[in-house]
């Protein structure tokens, strides 16, 4: 699936800064448009009530928490310039967007194969954040409502997924990292035993230390090789000077600082491949950023994982986001198809939230994640 118009129009680049503006990333546009260069700490605070009054979070409580954080003059000139958005919904937003990127080609495809279609798309980076299951296609339904949904990885990433080696018989074992380093507001029991925080660790052995971790995905004889990771936590982007990104994991005894666990560590000989992954940190996909070759979901990709589930953009923390953590890991530990059974669950998500059912999840939180690489793992 490619962009289905040459020549961007007015509606979608309207429609696309409203996208833009919805979601919480520190903008430079913030800078000039609240005289923010002198208080850039700021930045932060303003993208998250930009986000908050927007159409993918409509969080006017939150917003309001926002604002009363700012100085005066930043909260009046952020409300004047985004307290009206709650007037646009998911349709005004990704329905010009869907008439724009979704070709011809697709809708007549998804017109002929109704619920049994299924779409591979290749993003594009300066629309890596568009969440292609919310774009309108031609008979006015978002993508997640006629398809499911995989994402190719980059070209450099694919091709050596290609070549990594065939994945052994599934043992039916699963290691989940929930919130090592202890500061997310709200977490959901996931079922199954984890490696936690100092403070929610039942023994020390169960500790997300760096060394924990690494034995519980080392390969050995001794123990079956785990079919399933999750991670429940941050991430560490790359950067130029550091380019590997990285997950935070717990510190080697109480109270010390976090240790990292980087992308090129997970590719060490000794560390099993599991086939499926979740990581549920901000923007774990990486892809988009120029950094995706070292992002921790292209590390796992080219070692041989079968499936990478991911989030393109930065996650409010709370209740929305542990449901949506809890639903991913469950996910990710089940067999079948990834991409199918996302589809599914983000189907009911939307309905809820549509009919603001109480309690209905907000798509901030799950319609950027991604299933990236084969759509299902290995029988």
């Amino acid at each position: 699936m490619t962009c289905g118009r040459a020549e961007w129009s007015d509606a979608a680049r309207l429609c696309f800064r409203w996208h833009v503006e919805a979601l919480p990333v520190a903008l430079e546009e913030d800078v000039e448009a609240f005289d923010l260069r002198e208080r850039r700490w700021c930045a932060p605070t303003v993208a998250i009530a930009r986000a908050a009054l927007g159409p993918l979070l409509d969080d006017p409580e939150l917003g309001e928490r926002c604002l009363r954080a700012l100085p005066d003059d930043v909260a009046a000139r952020c409300a004047a310039q985004h307290g009206d958005r709650d007037e646009i919904g998911l349709a005004d937003v990704y329905g010009p967007l869907g008439d724009f990127l979704i070709p011809d080609a697709v809708n007549a495809y998804l017109d002929t194969y109704g619920e049994h279609a299924s779409l591979l798309v290749s993003v594009q980076p300066e629309l890596a954040t568009v969440p292609t299951c919310l774009l309108r296609t031609g008979d006015g339904r978002p993508i997640l409502d006629r398809a499911s949904v995989t994402y190719a990885p980059p070209a450099r990433v694919a091709a050596q997924a290609a070549n990594a080696p065939e994945l052994g018989g599934a043992a039916k074992a699963m290691v989940v990292v929930l919130n090592p380093t202890g500061d997310l507001s709200a977490t959901a029991d996931p079922g199954v035993d984890c490696l936690m925080g100092w403070g929610e660790a039942t023994s020390p052995e169960f500790v997300a230390t760096r060394a924990n971790v690494m034995t519980a995905l080392q390969r050995t004889t001794q123990k079956p090789r785990p079919t399933a990771f999750a991670f429940v936590g941050h991430i560490r982007a790359g950067n130029p000077a550091d380019p590997s990104a990285a997950l935070a994991l717990a510190p080697d005894r109480a109270a010390a600082e976090a240790t990292y666990l980087s992308a090129s560590a997970l590719t060490a000989p000794d560390c099993a491949t599991p086939d499926r992954v979740y990581l549920g940190g901000c923007e774990g996909a990486g892809f988009g950023t120029s950094l995706e070759w070292s992002s921790v979901a292209a590390a796992a990709l080219s070692n041989g994982t079968a499936c990478v589930l991911a989030h393109r953009w930065p996650i409010v923390d709370g209740c929305g986001a542990a449901e949506v953590d809890a639903a991913c890991v469950a996910l990710v530990g089940s067999t079948g198809e990834v991409a199918a059974a996302l589809r599914q669950t983000q189907r009911s998500w939307l309905h809820d939230w549509e009919a603001r059912r109480p309690g209905s999840v907000a798509p901030h939180h799950w319609a950027g994640l991604q299933a990236i690489g084969r759509a299902a793992a290995p029988a």
